[in-house]
């Protein structure tokens, strides 16, 4: 049994407060702190928001500490004291930050000076790489005029990330690709550990002739190709392509949707509280991934379509090769035409999807579901 620890999360946004934006790193950082609550650890949980009447006390007893959001303009440095602050009052033996912030600075400096432990997760593909923002922000379509000024303000930050990740006591990522990365840009040996993502529901779902996306909806995730994919399947009679996901009002946004109105096997249904979003893909019969190369890391989309029995048909990503090492649905190699292919080859052959379908519900219970995996964090924590 791991021995009890007082664990202070520098969660940066919380799933449940409505006045943030819901992402994976949101989802992943519930699960977890979450789960180590109920096996009695004392967990603290820091995030931001623009509601000053939400209760100081979350799911499973988790303790929330609620931090006004920063500005734009030397926001990081209010950020860091904010956190600096609440950590004071905490006192924690153990800090856990995930993703690239502000925060991973003020995590490590303050584990440094008071004698904690802090570890950090990646969580994405390009998570381990030096001046990620500011490479982020050249790659954007972006007017030139704004890409100064933006690399302008990410260039303090991105410095302070980088001593936040190379003084962590430990690196947890999702990946090989992440674990690779992490050592050739900060000399550091990271752990891979599979997300905690239990099943909430035991019983098999019932499908619909339903391929679904869902994600936020901007031109990192690319959902234009799934509209293509769907024009591509208009003979398919009786099936239903389901987008869904928020569309934010943005040049592209407006072309996604007026392309999307042109395809009539195509539904778009804006935005799905988490809560509701399992029993779309429980519904579902394939899921859809397009995202481009550095938009994932391990998405939360994949274990929830995979505990549903889902296959996970990816044009881009394949965590781990996962995809194609157990047959979890096809993995395209960005490879358009081929996503087409077997998509349409799945749709047509329902015994071979039933099969694949068994084989993800499997998959996900013994990677992301078993009690083990909260035990191995808690090792990690204490260790």
């Amino acid at each position: 049994m791991t021995s009890l620890s007082r664990i202070a999360f520098l969660g940066g946004q919380y799933l449940h407060d409505e006045t943030s934006g819901l992402n994976g790193t949101q989802v992943q950082l519930h699960m977890l702190s979450t789960g180590l609550a109920r096996r009695g650890h004392e967990v603290h949980y820091l995030a931001t928001t623009r509601d000053k009447t939400l209760a100081a006390e979350g799911a499973h007893g988790i303790r929330l500490h609620w931090l006004p959001p920063a500005g734009l303009l030397f926001g990081w440095l209010a950020d860091i004291r904010a956190v600096w602050k609440t950590l004071d009052a905490i006192e924690p033996a153990v800090i856990y930050q995930r993703g690239r912030s502000n925060w991973t600075y003020a995590g490590a400096a303050w584990a440094k000076k008071n004698g904690a432990k802090f570890i950090w997760a990646s969580n994405g593909e390009d998570s381990c790489d030096f001046w990620r923002s500011i490479k982020r922000t050249w790659r954007s379509p972006r007017p030139l005029w704004r890409k100064v000024v933006l690399s302008v303000l990410y260039f303090i930050p991105d410095i302070l990330i980088h001593r936040g990740v190379k003084q962590s006591s430990q690196v947890i990522n999702q990946t090989i690709n992440q674990k690779n990365r992490l050592l050739e840009n900060y000399g550091k040996t990271g752990m891979i550990l599979p997300s905690y993502f239990p099943q909430t529901r035991s019983d098999l779902a019932i499908k619909d002739n339903v391929v679904l996306w869902l994600a936020n909806a901007g031109p990192g995730k690319r959902p234009h190709i799934f509209v293509d994919l769907a024009r591509e399947c208009l003979d398919l009679k009786g099936w239903r392509f389901v987008l869904a996901g928020p569309i934010h009002k943005s040049p592209y946004g407006e072309q996604l949707v007026q392309d999307a109105q042109q395809v009539p096997n195509l539904d778009v249904i804006g935005g799905v509280p988490f809560d509701e979003s399992d029993d779309w893909y429980r519904k579902a019969s394939l899921f859809v991934n397009t995202s481009g190369p550095t938009s994932e890391g391990m998405p939360n989309a994949f274990i929830q379509a995979w505990h549903a029995g889902t296959p996970v048909m990816s044009l881009h990503h394949n965590p781990n090769f996962w995809i194609s090492d157990y047959e979890l649905g096809h993995w395209a190699h960005d490879d358009f035409d081929m996503l087409v292919r077997r998509t349409r080859d799945l749709i047509q052959d329902p015994q071979r999807a039933a099969r694949i379908s068994d084989q993800c519900r499997i998959f996900a219970a013994e990677t992301f579901g078993d009690e083990n995996i909260i035990e191995r964090y808690g090792d990690v924590f204490a260790g």
